[in-house]
């Protein structure tokens, strides 16, 4: 889209897209049932295939298992996406055979989601440190690491104290803040699906100019602000600082919800018929969000800690591959004979039982 024109004006330059790249909950998927809807999405998808030799990768924050739960009703119709993103940054191919991870930048996003968790604690701390400070009559509904939810005693309140945490970070930086009634909701949400849809058409060889990306919640925004995809969407159900960025990079504002919103973008991308103009009346920025999940019991607990391990050792295994595959080449210089030890040793002392 080279020849932009203001925000709110329809733009009428027919786009290129090579890859296409859609958030799931509320976005690709509803509560409501869409199913009427699928097999009109899936001529869409084919028809990028055929004209632009398209790739669609879907971009969430669930794990890999629980993304093949809620998307299974539309994997029946014949609807695949190329990639799967899972948890805002690790990047799958899938084949027939099933999820190839994109190993090395894996690897690498993690350290990077580390460090990004561990600075969204700290803003977590501040906020709620700002807003004891700053407001009497308050009480911690709940306080984890990740979430912070709090009660005012009035709506006005609790919307001044919004402006505050607001000021301290905003959603680029690792924070969402929801508010509803008088209650404030702060969570820690990673902000990499950008990074991630960047490696991802690295990988590709494809240009930001050729990515169209949709999504609906401030999660999305870091593929939204126009770095990782120049052609941005929303559907008509996302929130209000969605819409914004959508708006101010001249994307397309969907007039339907969800998957129909998804298809109405692309259309319009497509057809050249993109309007930025943000509805008449905007979504409060008073987001509903769902209610704090109870406080677990020893046993989910314990299953926490032992999945934690689990990841912990997966994530050494796959280090100590990548460290074992660069030494076999020699890519490690002197270290590379010393990486290759443990490993040559065990392979020697199983051929001596073998015999």
């Amino acid at each position: 889209m080279n020849n932009r024109a203001e925000h709110g004006v329809s733009h009428f330059v027919m786009s290129r897209i090579r890859l296409l790249a859609t958030d799931l909950d509320q976005t690709l998927l509803a509560r409501n049932d869409e199913h009427h809807l699928y097999e009109r999405f899936l001529t869409v998808l084919n028809e990028l295939t055929a004209s632009d030799n398209a790739r669609w990768v879907i971009v969430t924050g669930r794990s890999i298992p629980s993304f093949n739960r809620v998307f299974a009703p539309m994997a029946l119709t014949g609807i695949t996406p190329d990639f799967v993103i899972a948890h805002h940054a690790f990047i799958y191919g899938v084949t027939k055979a099933g999820y190839v991870p994109h190993l090395l930048w894996n690897v690498t996003i993690r350290f990077i989601l580390m460090r990004s968790r561990a600075y969204s604690r700290r803003l977590l701390k501040r906020s709620l440190r700002a807003i004891k400070t700053a407001f009497r009559n308050t009480r911690s509904l709940r306080v984890e690491r990740d979430r912070l939810s709090v009660a005012f005693s009035t709506p006005e309140s609790m919307s001044a104290a919004a402006d505050v945490v607001r000021a301290i970070a905003s959603p680029q930086m690792g924070l969402m803040v929801s508010e509803n009634r008088t209650h404030l909701d702060i969570m820690s949400v990673p902000q990499t699906k950008g990074l991630a849809l960047a490696e991802l058409a690295r990988h590709l060889k494809v240009e930001a100019s050729d990515i169209l990306a949709i999504g609906d919640g401030l999660n999305d925004i870091s593929m939204l602000d126009g770095s990782p995809a120049t052609m941005t969407g929303c559907p008509s159900n996302a929130t209000s600082e969605v819409m914004k960025a959508v708006n101010a990079t001249n994307g397309h504002i969907a007039k339907q919800p969800s998957l129909g919103g998804v298809i109405e973008a692309i259309q319009a991308f497509r057809s050249g018929t993109v309007s930025s103009t943000l509805p008449e009346r905007r979504q409060s920025r008073r987001t509903q969000t769902e209610p704090l999940p109870q406080r677990r019991g020893r046993g989910d607990s314990q299953a926490r800690t032992i999945k934690t391990a689990k990841e912990g050792l997966l994530f050494f295994v796959a280090l100590a591959t990548i460290l074992l595959a660069l030494a076999q080449y020699g890519l490690l210089g002197p270290f590379s004979r010393w990486v290759k030890l443990p490993f040559d040793s065990a392979i020697n002392k199983l051929v001596q039982v073998l015999d």
